[in-house]
This record gives structure tokens, sequence and C-alpha cells, in this order.
């Protein structure tokens, strides 16, 4: 196969359209990308000095970071959507229209070459099985995308993505045996800290600890695309994970560090999580606990909902971002699945209208969420034409469906 990832035509200004194209479509599945980084080399191209523009551009190959794995899934995604690679790809002739789908799957064969295999698990592997997977998906390959997204899953669980250190309750029962087994397989380790990069500040501490936090998360919302009935379940449960939700996108943009909850969390419930979590630290620090990755620190702080220069301030009610929100609709969601191919209500010992039934709770359940919408996250034609105008309709529209 010829160089999939040909700078003639994919060129600066390809790969930016191309980048708009996966906020519009996948940015609330997929939210990992972040802006600023994927299109800082893209921007710095478009700005050369004139000399340097003239050069033609199949001598400049200017691509957005990653591994060529990670870019071939992202244009498995999205090539579908631009109309000049798909006219390369599928030319129009006069008895056949051009085909999108035949420019998707070529860079997903691309992607899928052995010779593209990274070996070590990372981030971005993680990130492209994800992608890889929704790709399958979307080509009504359900089982091969229920088995990729597995992958993702199991190599995300390796690399210790479903816990954050000052959120894990049990960090000597768990951080010691997930680190040498993860080590032992050649997965990489789940990095020692995520804010120990001194040198690159701590805004860019926060963004590497938040595309991690996304990445995770983009696994849960695959898992709970793809699970459905007795032989696909699902594979992540949000009692087993130790991680805050999505920061807001304005927070994710300006790399400013915050704070959020849990999954299935409230505010109370997270004040005395905290508590709890400052005692164990405490109780760790004053047995000299220094093993694994946990080494002693200082006790947790309260969540408090204000500013913290170290801490980060704490986003819920208004502040709580539409990705986070999409994320407790679709364990709501999840939960309906999960009893609707049980059964549903055939196995129910009370009438649908009764309280006691698991049909009311559900109902209850998305009740409770839409009540919780603040004013500017309500459908109504005049949010959804300030979401269009923000560029956020994508989670916006999908929290509403």
């Amino acid at each position: 196969m010829v160089d999939a990832l040909d700078p003639s035509l994919l060129t600066p200004t390809i790969w930016s359209e191309l980048f708009e194209i996966f906020q519009l479509h996948y940015s609330a599945d997929l939210p990992f990308l972040h802006p600023p980084t994927f299109l800082k080399p893209l921007r710095q191209a478009t700005m050369q000095p004139p000399a340097m523009a003239t050069m033609p551009e199949k001598q400049v190959d200017v691509r957005p970071p990653g591994s060529d794995e990670f870019l071939l899934a992202f244009l498995a995604l999205t090539a579908r959507f631009h109309p000049v690679i798909v006219a390369h790809h599928s030319p129009q002739t006069a008895s056949r229209p051009s085909n999108p789908l035949i420019a998707s799957e070529y860079y997903a064969c691309a992607a899928n070459r052995p010779d593209q295999d990274g070996g070590k698990q990372s981030i971005e592997m993680i990130q492209a099985a994800l992608m890889l997977g929704l790709h399958e998906w979307g080509m009504c390959r359900g089982f091969k995308a229920w088995v990729r997204i597995g992958l993702a899953i199991r190599g995300a669980q390796a690399m210790g993505l479903q816990y954050e250190k000052d959120l894990d309750d049990e960090p000597n029962s768990r951080s010691m045996a997930l680190d040498s087994e993860a080590e032992r397989m050649g997965l990489g380790g789940r990095g020692r800290n995520h804010s120990s990069s001194s040198s690159a500040g701590d805004g860019n501490a926060f963004i590497e600890q938040e595309i991690r936090r996304r990445t995770f998360w983009s696994c849960y919302v695959m898992d709970r695309y793809l699970s459905s009935g007795k032989y696909r379940p699902q594979m992540l449960h949000a009692r087993e994970l130790r991680i805050q939700l999505p920061a807001s996108e304005r927070s994710f943009l300006f790399a400013e560090k915050v704070r959020t909850l849990m999954l299935g969390e409230n505010e109370r419930k997270a004040a005395g999580r905290s508590e709890v979590q400052s005692h164990r630290q405490a109780a760790m620090s004053s047995n000299g606990y220094q093993g694994g990755s946990y080494a002693p620190s200082s006790p947790a702080t309260p969540l408090q909902n204000g500013d913290d220069d170290k801490e980060g301030r704490l986003e819920v009610g208004s502040d709580e971002g539409l990705v986070s929100r999409y994320i407790r609709v679709l364990e709501i969601y999840g939960n309906v699945v999960q009893w609707s191919c049980s059964g549903g209500r055939r196995t129910e010992e009370y009438p649908p209208w009764d309280a006691r039934s698991e049909y009311q709770k559900l109902l209850g359940l998305c009740h409770d969420f839409k009540a919780s919408l603040p004013r500017q996250h309500i459908l109504s034609p005049q949010n959804t034409q300030a979401h269009i105008s923000m560029k956020t309709q994508t989670p916006y529209t999908l929290v509403h469906t």
C-alpha cells in the first residue's frame, strides 16, 4: 500500500478541516483530542513566511502530533465526510458517484496492517483502537467493533486509567499489583505522578492528565454503546471506577486545573469521601507507607466549590461540562438497556405505575437528571441555536437523545 499519510493530499488545511469534522461528529463519543495541541503544528505551517509558503506542499510533511496508527484511525472516522479525500479515493464516473465509505475503509485497512502494531500499549494505541472500533460499528460490523473496544478497555485497565491517585480508596491492594502486572506484560506503567513534569508546567500536566481521563471515559462511552444482552455484557461499572468525570471544555482548552465529581456521586457524597480519604492518607503517612506509586502525601483537601490554587476549583452545578453530563446520562441508559435485555416488564413483580417497580425507579432517574440541568442546557430552540454558535451542539444534542 502506498503512503496512506501522503502529505501532498493531507495538507495542513485538510488536516484542520478534518479536525473540525471530528469535533462535529465525535467530540462527545471520543472527547480526548485537545484542540490547541492537535492544531498547533498545522497553524504554524499556515503562518510560514512567504518564501516557505511557495515551496511545493509535497516537500513539507506537516501533520498533527501522533503516531501513524493514531492518525490513520483518525482518518478512518473523518475521511468519509471530506469531499476532497473522498474524490481522491473514489473518483466519480459517468456510471457511479463517489463512495465515501471507500475512503474510510482505505485508512482503516492501513491502520490495521501488522506493521502498524506499536507493540507496547500507550494512550495513543488505546485511542486508535477506540476510533477503529467506532469505525467498525459505523460499518455495521458490530461483533468486530465489540471485540476491538474490548481490547481498548483492557489496555486502559492495564495502564490503570480507571484509578486516580487522589481518589483510589485502596492504593495498597491495587496500585502495586497493577503496576507490576502491567510491567510484566510490557504495557508500560500507569504514570507515576501526573504532575511530576515540572518543566512542562502545571498547565501541561493537567492537559496530560485530562487526556488520560478522557481516554478512559471514551472507553466507558463505547462500552455503553456496544454492550447489550447476555452475550455482550458491560465491562465497566461505575462502582469500580475511582476517577473523576471529565472537566468542562473551557477548563480543558485553557488548561485550568479543576476537580469534578465521580460517576454516581453528588456533592454530599463527595464531601464524605474526601474526609475518609484524608484520614486514610494520614494513617498511611504515619505508618511510613512507601509501596507502589503512592508515596506518603499530604491529606486530601476537602471538596469545596470555590477557587483553590493547589487543588483546583470544583466544577459542579452550572459549571459542570456537557461531556460529563453526557456520561452521567449514559449510565442511566446502560441501566435501562440492562433492565430491558433482562426481560424488562415481563420480569417485574410490580406493575409499571407502582413506585416499587424497576421501571419507575429508572423513570425517576431520568426525571432527576432532566431536572438537574441548568437553564443553558435545557432543550429549547434558543439554547440549540446558542450551542450551535458555540460549537457545543454535539454533546448538547446527545444529552437529550
